[in-house]
């Protein structure tokens, strides 16, 4: 069978993206007569063999003009897919992710595509509707727009969809049943032996401030760690990865280091990680690097997802409203605060 596999990131990207891409290569296996396009930011592949088209940066222009076509900033255009696929013939298409599947679709119309949905919009969309969760406008454009591509997607009879955990997978089949539709997992954590209770009363974000996670970030930022100031001034959020450094803030506790120029997780040991997600969406490849370090962290019930989290007392699952209190009386326990419930 002759496969043309589109690989949304390069499998060498030291992220949550390039750990998945990396899953999925193991699963598909390529051969000689499968064509593998990687789609990437960076400049190492990996991949002797493959054909790479540059992704856009968030600056360039092909995402402005996919923009004013409707479509999501990523997507990569038919046009840049045609020079490499022309004249050959294909069993079937696997994309990596859903940016690719238009470009996909409009070479090979007829052709099977498998899609894998690394996050499942049209969920965090409803979700977000649902709760009634405030949305920025760039935001709330990205949601839709994602969220009819993957109308699109879900609604092509030709299309087997792989979801990322079994809570979108479910979400999916309510929407439209559809034959042959999966979830692979990317993540495996070890049964690590947990590393011991924060040494100081510091909260520790490690991640980018992507759009879907931003709002998360400015609660955190802005609400919850105010709240727990005015009960422990100690404790402080620092926070590690690209654009982070805007919510730097030391008057108010809060420290935006930027972009993490080091190997595994910033300060390990020293504090509590937090992972905050308020609408779900895709797997929280943080949540398993914080399992295989053994390290302290809270999230929320949406950050669990894809998970079955060990039964730890440093392992904190609760509402993002909560957080105060639970946080408070956590690093209370740990001798590291003094003071009353928030």
């Amino acid at each position: 069978m002759d496969r043309l596999i589109l690989l949304p990131e390069s499998p060498a990207k030291n992220d949550g993206y390039g750990k998945a891409v990396r899953s999925d290569l193991a699963r598909l296996e390529p051969t000689r007569r499968d064509l593998v396009v990687v789609y990437t930011s960076i400049d190492r592949v990996d991949l002797p063999e493959a054909v790479v088209i540059p992704r856009p940066s968030r600056r360039s222009p092909r995402r402005a003009r996919n923009l004013l076509r409707g479509r999501c900033p990523p997507e990569l255009d038919a046009s840049e897919l045609r020079p490499w696929v022309s004249g050959r013939t294909f069993d079937q298409v696997f994309c990596g992710d859903t940016p690719l599947y238009r470009a996909a679709r409009d070479l090979f119309p007829e052709t099977p595509i498998t899609v894998r949905f690394h996050n499942l919009f049209l969920l965090g969309r409803t979700r977000h509707a649902f709760l009634g969760t405030r949305l920025d406008p760039g935001l709330r454009i990205h949601l839709r727009l994602v969220a009819e591509l993957e109308r699109e997607i879900l609604l092509d009879r030709r299309v087997t969809p792989i979801f990322i955990t079994p809570q979108e997978l479910r979400f999916a089949e309510l929407l439209c049943r559809r034959e042959g539709a999966t979830w692979w997992s990317v993540v495996n954590p070890p049964d690590t032996e947990p590393l011991g209770p924060p040494a100081a009363p510091l909260l520790l974000y490690f991640g980018s401030v992507s759009a879907h996670l931003k709002l998360g970030v400015v609660r955190l930022a802005e609400e919850i760690v105010p709240a727990i100031r005015r009960v422990c001034p100690e404790v402080e959020l620092h926070l590690y990865g690209r654009d982070t450094e805007q919510f730097d803030a030391p008057a108010r506790g809060v420290h935006g280091h930027g972009f993490f120029e080091g190997t595994g997780l910033p300060r390990a040991g020293e504090g509590l990680f937090v992972v905050p997600d308020l609408v779900g969406g895709g797997i929280k490849i943080k949540v398993s690097d914080l399992l295989a370090a053994g390290v302290p962290f809270i999230t929320t019930p949406f950050g669990t997802e894809g998970y079955d989290l060990p039964d730890r007392p440093d392992i904190l699952v609760e509402e993002l409203d909560g957080w105060p209190e639970v946080i408070i009386d956590y690093l209370r326990g740990c001798g590291l605060v003094s003071g009353g419930r928030a």
